[in-house]
């Protein structure tokens, strides 16, 4: 409904006064009502009950329309408002968050108490911003405030996008809320990608995290740069944490990428020595072996390559001289530590364990190998084992001394188990997931300081909660394969008690600490001169031999 009447500038002054309006230019506004129609008028004024407004400059008659009636109107924009869109528009969020907060703090110039106010608008601005600055506790402040600006903002703003409520779960590290609030996203954007990343991530679902950071950077390039160079950079470092060879050349164009767009010639702070390198190789897929193609023979290993049928399919790989990395199968030892000094020598049988050309056969009797001291008091384990297991529980590596402390990897019913026990202390165990006969397990174990632990095994990457302190066991422990009381004691385990001993056959157990996963890499180069490998990256499949009538159509 349209009212009719005049104000005089006496009155409109009291107006003003009262209900802070702003006074209007000769400046065309756009009202937008609720029945679907819309008027372009000359603004006077507006309160928290209608706006006033001229049908154009010549017309002395001053009209009112009611806010019950009006869905929000497009009001004459101000300077400030175009010099913080304008500072939007071109990325310099700095400045547009200045220029919104400026907005937002004088309202007697900006404020119109009416749907599509500019206030209410900066306050909108502001939660855009911080999306695109990621920063999930700033987005999670802005958006409550928003939600209380819903009835001055035009409708396509009075509900949140998806990721607004995926980003409010990230700042209360609800991970399962971040997945709940992007689940009906039909079809999802880099910044539902990121999210979902993230809370796959946080939940110990590297696999799946990777790719949802790919679905982020891939799609995203012409977006924000920031979601871009930390999706990369996340990406990157997972799949360096996994330390996969296999994903080598994936890793490699991942921190190209990253240096060659944000980084300036340079990754991120604080990456790994390792990545820095990578950065700078030459981009191919391991294992490749073109050129090599030799028809494999029975021997594991010939002058023109390595037969590897670790990965269930038999491939023929370049000569070792030719790679960056050794196959387990490659080295002389089977059971082995990798120290700082020196690699730990010939296992010494116990007994109730017989040494075959595959490997070692244990018969379940209580007799092991005994190998030699491991720095116990390193952070990070990383322990490589094959091994075909005739029970569900059984010793597989084991440190430890009843007076000192100790550590092991254990199966216990059928789950690969890492424990260990600071001297006087709690044991505390961690389950890396159900082990499947006859299956490669790579296990890297980061113990920190404040009790979080992260393991990962052949890939896949999970975090526990324990008591702080970290490992703090003693310094040098002896380490027994397939059996435990390796100390003065020579009984018990890590785990507590008598166990049952391993029985079934190990073809490879070593084991290395360190104060991260770069050191005990560098330890291995420096030793064998190549990295270790159980299995080969990429490997390529000998093709089949054609018959003679075959070959000659």
């Amino acid at each position: 409904m349209t009212t009719r009447g005049s104000l005089s500038f006496f009155s409109f002054a009291i107006c003003l006064a009262a209900c802070l309006p702003l006074p209007a230019r000769a400046d065309l506004a756009t009202i937008y009502l609720k029945n679907g129609q819309a008027r372009t008028v000359e603004l006077e004024a507006a309160d928290r009950g209608q706006v006033q407004w001229r049908a154009s400059a010549s017309s002395g008659e001053v009209q009112s329309t009611l806010r019950s009636q009006i869905e929000y109107v497009n009001f004459p924009t101000t300077e400030i408002w175009r010099d913080a869109e304008d500072a939007f528009e071109s990325g310099d969020l700095g400045e547009a968050i200045t220029k919104y907060q400026l907005v937002i703090a004088d309202k007697t110039s900006h404020y119109y108490p009416i749907p599509g106010n500019f206030v209410s608008l900066a306050q909108e601005r502001l939660l855009r911003c911080y999306r695109i600055r990621m920063n999930a506790a700033a987005v999670a402040k802005q958006a409550q405030v928003v939600r209380e600006e819903f009835l001055n903002l035009p409708p396509e703003f009075r509900k949140f996008d998806p990721a607004v409520t995926g980003w409010v779960a990230l700042a209360k590290k609800d991970w399962a809320g971040v997945m709940e609030a992007l689940k009906q996203v039909e079809q999802p954007g880099p910044e539902v990608f990121y999210l979902r990343g993230r809370a796959l991530e946080e939940t110990g679902k590297t696999q799946e995290a990777i790719q949802e950071y790919a679905g982020a950077y891939v799609l995203n390039f012409g977006g924000s740069v920031a979601l871009t160079q930390a999706a990369l950079q996340r990406s990157a470092s997972l799949l360096a944490a996994i330390g996969d060879r296999d994903r080598n050349a994936e890793l490699k164009a991942q921190v190209k990428l990253y240096r060659d767009l944000f980084g300036d010639g340079e990754l991120w702070k604080g990456a790994p020595e390792n990545l820095l390198q990578l950065a700078d190789a030459e981009i191919k897929a391991l294992g490749s072996a073109e050129g090599n193609m030799e028809k494999p023979e029975s021997a594991p290993a010939t002058a023109a390559g390595t037969v590897a049928e670790e990965s269930g399919a038999v491939a023929v790989l370049p000569p070792a001289d030719q790679r960056d990395y050794l196959l387990v199968s490659e080295l002389e030892e089977r059971v082995f530590i990798i120290r700082s000094d020196a690699p730990s020598g010939e296992p010494v049988l116990q007994g109730g364990v017989v040494e075959k050309d595959y490997g070692y056969e244990f018969d379940g009797t209580g007799g092991g190998l005994r190998i030699g001291s491991v720095d116990a008091s390193k952070p990070v384990w990383v322990l490589r084992t094959v091994f075909n297991p005739a029970t569900s529980d059984a010793v597989i590596l084991d440190v430890n001394d009843r007076t000192r402390g100790g550590a092991g990897l254990y199966l216990r019913e059928g789950i690969l188990t890492f424990v260990w026990f600071p001297r006087g202390a709690k044991r505390e165990l961690v389950s890396l997931g159900k082990v499947e006969e006859g299956t490669l397990q790579t296990v890297r174990v980061h113990v920190q300081g404040d009790g979080k632990v992260i393991a990962v095994v052949n890939g896949e990457r999970t975090e526990h909660k324990v008591r702080g302190g970290g490992v703090k066991l003693a310094g040098k422990l002896v380490l027994s394969v397939g059996y435990a009381g390796t100390g003065r004691t020579e009984a018990g385990t890590a785990l507590g008690g008598a166990f049952i001993p391993f029985k079934g056959t190990l073809q490879h157990a070593s084991i290395a600490t360190g104060s991260s996963i770069v050191e005990i890499e560098e330890r291995e180069v420096e030793l064998y001169s190549k990295l270790i490998q159980l299995i080969p990256p990429e490997p390529v499949k000998q093709p089949e031999e054609k018959p003679a009538a075959e070959e000659s159509k």
